[in-house]
């Protein structure tokens, strides 16, 4: 098979036609003929209008045989040949018996065929006289007889199997007529009145519903997306494809009649053996093996049982295994690399129609899980209540360029980390739901998520009723790191919902944040971030704006436990009470070179407010912020308080509750690049900004900046998330980069180098690097000993020449 789909059409362009004055063709003396791609017409005879076998071998595949009749057999008979008709139709032929085929003796096959709109006086479809009749998954419709106006049979011989007969018309059995005791199974014969005569019944796991065929009367046999016969046939069957060419089974299992609903095919690199679904190759697969999976949709769920327990979810992994998607149907190549939703043409979905889980990863399977789309599961129908998406239980799991759409759970809409260690690289969750974690539940392992979060990783309308809307995070490890090196410009976080931290609830875990963007998230308490008894820690960069809490903590919700609030942006940020950047109720926050914009609080405390603890706020840029009841900077009644900027207003308009402004602050514009509340608002200082040199001399508690630059960089650090780097040093013996110029010539070095060289070299489009190499001999009163490289590193414009 090549895969190819072949959609069977009315008319093939080459023709047989007997013109009614004999048959169409006549095969014995043990001949072995194919015919394919072919039209046999208006043939007639006693036996067999259009085709006779009396002995030998015939193959009929991709072919119409048509306004033929006969007594018996209109358009075909068997007598003692062996016969397979395959992906055919059979429509307009009449007969005294067998409208369309009659088998007296012999071998026949007949498979994913059309049989339709043909009459008789018995068996308006097929007649069975003989023995060795195999009748399988095909679509028999709107053929007429007195008995059996789809199936008729003098005995219990024939097999007739995963076979849709509806619209038949006969006086007894419209779709099967046979003696006592014959009773096919895995069929639908619909309508249920009257559809089996004689002594005919319906036997195990066989239906009586509408296929809903997609348009029949116009030729259309695919069934549609919503058909109950979908997944309903035997699940012993062997046949390996539909009547277009598409595998079998597809999505759960086969499907009743000639058309197969074509899902994503999957595809075990070791063996190159292609399946029609995925579990099949995932239960055909090995430990260790890459399976890959074709663009399309994965439908549907299964039951798979474990330790006593019945779950069910599309896909069910128990060992080491690797899945890749958005691969070329013919698996030649990757299709698409980047992220896609889930009924894109280019995209690998995972679909469990909210029936159970999408996947369940169990037995201390490692799995690795990259470009596919996992959507509608639901794990409160799946077994247990977490993970819509997936549920892991094993040592390591990484998922990368994969989108989680529309999942459902109590825990953990999309994924619930029973693990060890959990990686996801560049993902998207979207619209998923739970009571708590409504995107992710991380309950003990470690769980990094990395990526470059500007192309593709985002947690966007994710809703959870109680505790964090994107991700909740018991008492494991949570890091999230932004690689991308430039300033992040778009939300990793937008727009989640729950009642405590609208983006992430920290319980009593570790929570790093690293240069990552929260933007719009909406929680009664803390609108991006809460954190309860835990560690939670921003630095690098991370912005929070725009969040908005009905009660407080507008971006960030702190209650008992560590606070480390770095080098972050924080600006636009509401709440209806106190805090609008941060609330803390108790612990030792540390809040240290952050910048804090027009954040609006009802109440008090428009960028921070202080329950309880003793937190240090230093060198932060307070600018704009409001709370109309006091504390538009701060309000607290304890905490040490130095080196920070309060603009417009001074210190003593902007500190309230009670704690003193300490020292070394200023009152003075920021001078900030740009201004607004965007997400590419750009906080980075002017040259002449009066923060420049205005911090502490020494602060090697946050050796860099918002962006990664050295903390300092001249003399004394700056004030806010930015330090502008005007001249860093390094000598050419490897210690590390200095941003205070005198701190290398103390070092020592024996490296000899030549005198005077200097060279440009452009690193990034913000940054230029100067080298200069210096010696001793001829730079008088140098005050150093040995030859030293010196990095001049500022925002300077591009060179030429």
């Amino acid at each position: 098979m090549t895969g190819r789909k072949r959609r069977i059409p009315l008319v093939y362009p080459s023709v047989l036609d007997a013109m009614n004055v004999g048959r169409v063709v006549y095969i014995t003396n043990s001949a072995v003929i194919s015919i394919g791609g072919m039209q046999l017409r208006q043939g007639f005879a006693n036996n067999g209008g259009a085709i006779f076998v009396g002995s030998g071998v015939l193959t009929l595949t991709n072919s119409s045989v048509y306004s033929s009749s006969a007594t018996n057999g209109g358009a075909g008979y068997n007598v003692g040949g062996n016969i397979t008709l395959d992906s055919s139709q059979l429509y307009g032929n009449q007969a005294g018996n067998g409208g369309a085929f009659y088998h007296a003796a012999g071998t026949s096959m007949l498979q994913n065929n059309i049989i339709r709109d043909n009459r008789a006086t018995n068996g308006g479809g097929i007649y069975n006289n003989g023995s060795n009749l195999t009748v399988r998954h095909n679509t028999v419709y709107s053929n007429s007889a007195t008995s059996g106006g789809g199936f008729y049979t003098i005995n219990t011989n024939p097999v007739l199997v995963n076979t849709i007969l509806t619209t038949n018309t006969a006086t007894t059995g419209h779709a099967v007529y046979g003696p006592s005791g014959y009773a096919p199974t895995y069929n639908d014969a619909y309508p249920a009145a009257n559809a089996y005569g004689g002594g005919a019944a319906a036997g195990a796991n066989s239906l009586a519903v509408n296929p809903l065929l997609v348009n029949p009367d116009l030729g259309d046999f695919h069934l549609q997306a919503t058909s109950p016969v979908l997944d309903r046939g035997d699940p012993a069957m062997t046949l390996d494809h539909d009547f277009e060419g598409d595998y079998r089974p597809g999505d759960q299992g086969f499907d009743m009649g000639a058309d197969e609903q074509a899902s994503c095919r999957a595809r075990i690199v070791r063996t190159g053996q292609i399946y029609g679904n995925v579990q099949t190759a995932v239960n055909n697969s090995q430990p260790g093996d890459t399976i890959q999976v074709s663009i399309g949709i994965c439908r549907g769920v299964h039951q798979y049982v474990a330790g006593g327990s019945t779950y069910t979810q599309t896909v069910h992994i128990t060992h080491e295994l690797t899945l890749a998607g958005r691969y070329a149907l013919d698996f030649s190549s990757v299709v698409d690399d980047a992220q896609a939703g889930p009924y894109a043409a280019t995209a690998s979905t995972f679909d469990a129609m909210n029936l159970g889980r999408t996947i369940l990863i169990t037995n201390s399977a490692a799995i690795t899980l990259t470009r596919i789309n996992l959507h509608n599961g639901n794990a409160n129908l799946g077994g247990g209540s977490g993970g819509g998406a997936i549920y892991f239980n094993g040592p390591q799991a990484r998922v990368e360029k994969a989108g989680f759409y529309s999942n459902t759970a109590t825990s953990g809409g999309a994924i619930f980390n029973a693990g060890t260690n959990f990686v996801l690289y560049a993902d998207g969750f979207f619209d998923n739901q739970a009571t708590d974690g409504g995107a992710v539940f991380n309950a003990t392992g470690v769980m990094t998520f990395t990526g470059d979060f500007n192309a593709n990783n985002l947690f966007q309308r994710n809703n959870a009723a109680n505790r964090g809307g994107g991700l909740y995070n018991d008492s494991g490890s949570v890091w999230i790191l932004n690689s991308d090196t430039d300033q992040v410009m778009f939300p990793l976080a937008n727009e989640n919902q729950a009642s405590q931290g609208g983006f992430a609830y920290n319980n009593s875990g570790q929570m790093i944040l690293e240069n990552n963007a929260f933007d719009g998230n909406q929680a009664n308490e803390g609108g991006a971030l809460y954190n309860n008894s835990g560690s939670l820690s921003l630095d690098r960069g991370n912005r929070l704006f725009l969040n908005e809490a009905v009660n407080s903590g507008g971006a960030i919700y702190n209650s008992s436990g560590s606070l480390t609030v770095w080098n972050s942006l924080i600006y636009g940020n509401t709440n209806t009470n106190q805090g609008a950047g941060i609330y803390s109720a108790g612990g030792n926050p540390q809040i240290i070179h952050n910048t804090f914009y027009r954040n609006e609080a009802t109440n008090r405390g428009g960028s921070i407010y202080i329950a309880g603890g003793n937190p240090t706020i230093r060198a932060n840029i307070f600018d704009r912020n409001t709370a109309p009841n006091g504390g538009s900077a701060v309000y607290a009644a304890s905490g040490t308080l130095s080196y920070n900027d309060y603009w417009t207003d001074d210190a003593s308009l902007q500190v309230a509750g009670g704690v003193s402004a300490g020292t070394n602050n200023v009152n003075v514009n920021p001078a900030f690049a740009g201004a607004g509340i965007a997400s590419d608002t750009d906080f980075h200082l002017l040259p002449l900004s009066g923060l420049i040199d205005a911090g502490p001399a020494s602060d090697s508690g946050v050796p860099h900046d918002f962006e990664d630059d050295i903390r300092p960089s001249n003399t004394y650090a700056d004030i806010g998330a930015d330090e502008y780097n005007a001249c860093l040093a390094q000598l050419i013996s490897g210690v590390p980069i200095m941003g205070l110029f005198m701190a290398v010539f103390k070092q020592p070095s024996t490296m000899p180098i030549p005198a005077i060289k200097s060279g440009w070299r452009k690193v990034s489009a913000k940054r230029t690097l100067r080298l200069i190499i210096i010696s001793p001999s001829v730079v008088p009163g140098c005050p150093i000993s040995a030859p030293r490289l010196i990095l001049c590193w500022g925002r300077l414009p591009p060179l030429t020449g």
